[in-house]
């Protein structure tokens, strides 16, 4: 196969051959755009035909605020396939299986259309603009999303967290603009010291976010004082302390004050004497699962007071358990409206099921996207939970809600082959179902929620997050379009939590699996295993909960099927703790 020199550079970004032999089928579409105007993100494609079953490789040619023009001609010589390649904004190569029939363009038209069916050109010129991050994250796993959408949206970033962050390291230089050291302790001075450090930045700063929560409240004061878009301090308050959202919601539950001269007595009498067993006790400002516990009786909540006020000093909050399916509630809101929103489901933890005292923990171990509650339940969810956001104060933004259905008409049941699910109860309640908050996060949903979303629906809250923080709203409306199928496969969010402490004495857990069970490796995405060898992972009784791993288990056939996958490829996991 001959070809020209500009073409063959386009091939050798797919790593094509061009000197394979002539009787080979070597298939790549250009995408063009229908008019002129400028790309909305410059890895469109890319982010768009993540695990397309029908292409191989994908490249994407734009860059940040890249312009396209419109090209009729039709490619039927040397020379205008080269203007074809030059106005493309990309192209797929397909899985090379040296047949191209109808059947398979046809397959693969309408997967184009699923993915790219909408306006994806934007008609004003976008420009490169400066977005100032509170606290830059755990480590570079957890940030890439972030550092990725910024690049291809032509966000230029401005970390802002402790001078000894792994941001500082100079080989990791290229993912930001800049970084800015500060004293990034939690206090009440840390508003003012965000305020100094940007009005002394060089560049002009337009907008200001975190993805952390107790960065949201001094972000938003920060960015009142240099006068940056962004919701009202309040409104992060009301979110951040689960007390305070509590009152907004009214739901029955009890602030208990934990200070070393407060006497708990009276206080836990109160709620033995309003609130009915069992009970949560949680700390009112916290994350991760940390803190939380499901009580039975007086002597428990007591113990559970006192445990919970020992690790995360504070006031500690008590609340009705609702035996009722949980969700992740994730949505995109922009001046009061809806732009996008997904629920998910997420499955009973050891806490729910375990007999122990103060046993198990309610640290994730599973999520499903899309729910497998009726639609009925997840129309309440959604509308409930969408009045919570705009009562605690928010108009836009991203939001990862959890919540529970009470008086759900459906219930986890184990099935006949062996996996739990969602079926519906029979009886049906005789009470009608309501939502009931458990806790509402103001900002993208965790690292691995995130990554499920922007694979199963097409949609990426981090580069949400970062437009309407800059108020960019019309690229923040146009990219909040999921496909077109709404959904690309069935899968569940696995998790991989320690159960015990000790010295991790295993390679990649994910790399071990694909090598022992290749058979399994098609179904897996987004792997991650947050451990290396030698490492120390806590044990969970101090109260410090961790994940091994996650994955995406993925399948288009069905949810059982992809339950199926989730439960054997859990139990093939293997690792050694010393």
């Amino acid at each position: 196969m001959i070809v020209p020199e500009k073409a063959r550079e386009m091939l050798s970004a797919y790593q094509v051959d061009p000197c394979t032999k002539e009787d080979s089928t070597v298939a790549i579409i250009l995408v063009q755009p229908s008019t002129h105007g400028y790309l909305a993100r410059a890895d469109l494609l890319v982010q768009r035909f993540v695990d397309s079953k029908l292409v191989e490789k994908v490249v994407d040619f734009g860059h940040a605020c890249y312009h396209t023009r419109f090209n009729q001609a039709p490619f039927n010589t040397y020379d205008s396939l080269l203007v074809g390649i030059c106005s493309s904004i990309g192209g797929l190569l397909l899985i090379n299986d040296s047949v191209l029939t109808d059947e398979k363009l046809m397959l693969l038209r309408a997967d184009l259309d699923n993915r790219l069916s909408y306006t994806w050109i934007m008609k004003t010129p976008i420009f490169t603009r400066t977005l100032a991050i509170v606290e830059g994250g755990f480590n570079l796993v957890f940030r890439q999303r972030v550092f990725n959408a910024a690049k291809a949206l032509g966000i230029r970033l401005v970390v802002l967290d402790g001078p000894d962050h792994w941001l500082r390291d100079p080989t990791l230089a290229h993912l930001i603009q800049e970084f800015i050291p500060i004293d990034s302790t939690v206090d009440e001075g840390l508003p003012n010291r965000i305020v100094t450090a940007l009005r002394g930045y060089k560049m002009n700063i337009e907008g200001i976010t975190s993805f952390t929560d107790s960065y949201l409240v001094p972000t938003a004061q920060a960015a009142k004082v240099l006068g940056l878009p962004s919701p009202p301090a309040l409104a992060f308050l009301n979110a951040v302390d689960k007390c305070e959202t509590r009152k907004r919601t009214g739901d029955p539950s009890l602030a208990i004050p934990t200070s070393e001269s407060e006497d708990l007595h009276p206080y836990l009498s109160l709620v033995e004497s309003k609130m009915e067993f069992p009970l949560i006790v949680k700390p009112s400002r916290g994350g991760g699962s940390e803190g939380v516990l499901k009580v039975h009786n007086c002597s428990e909540l007591s113990q559970a007071v006192q445990k919970v006020a020992l690790t995360h000093p504070g006031t500690v909050l008590v609340e009705q358990y609702v035996d009722g399916p949980e969700v992740d509630a994730n949505f995109v809101l922009l001046n009061d409206q809806i732009l996008f929103s997904e629920v998910a489901d997420a499955f009973p933890c050891s806490a729910e099921t375990s007999t122990r005292h103060l046993g198990g923990s309610f640290l994730e171990t599973s999520t499903f996207l899309p729910s497998g509650l009726n639609k009925g339940e997840i129309d309440l969810i959604r509308s409930t939970l969408h009045r919570v956001l705009l009562k605690l104060g928010f108009r836009s933004g991203v939001f990862h809600i959890e919540a529970r259905v009470r008086n759900s008409a459906m219930q986890y049941v184990k099935c006949k082959e062996g996996i739990t699910d969602l079926i519906q109860k029979s009886p049906s309640p005789s009470l009608e179902p309501s939502a009931f908050i458990i806790e509402v996060n103001a900002r993208c949903p965790g690292f691995q929620s995130s990554s499920a979303a922007a694979n199963v629906y097409g949609i990426d809250y981090y580069g949400l997050q970062m437009l309407i923080a800059l108020q960019d709203h019309e690229r923040a409306i146009v990219l909040s379009t999921p496909f077109s199928n709404s959904i690309q496969y069935w899968s569940q969010l696995l998790f991989i939590p320690a159960t015990r402490g000790g010295v991790f004495a295993s390679g990649n857990i994910w790399f071990e699996l694909k090598s022992r069970r290749p058979d399994l490796a098609q179904y897996l995405s987004n792997c991650q295993c947050f451990y290396q060898r030698g490492d120390v992972i806590p044990d969970p009784t101090s109260g410090i909960l961790r994940w091994i791993g996650s994955c995406l288990v993925r399948s288009e056939v069905s949810r059982t099927h992809a339950l199926e996958l989730a439960q054997t490829i859990e139990k093939e996991v293997r690792y050694e703790l010393q």
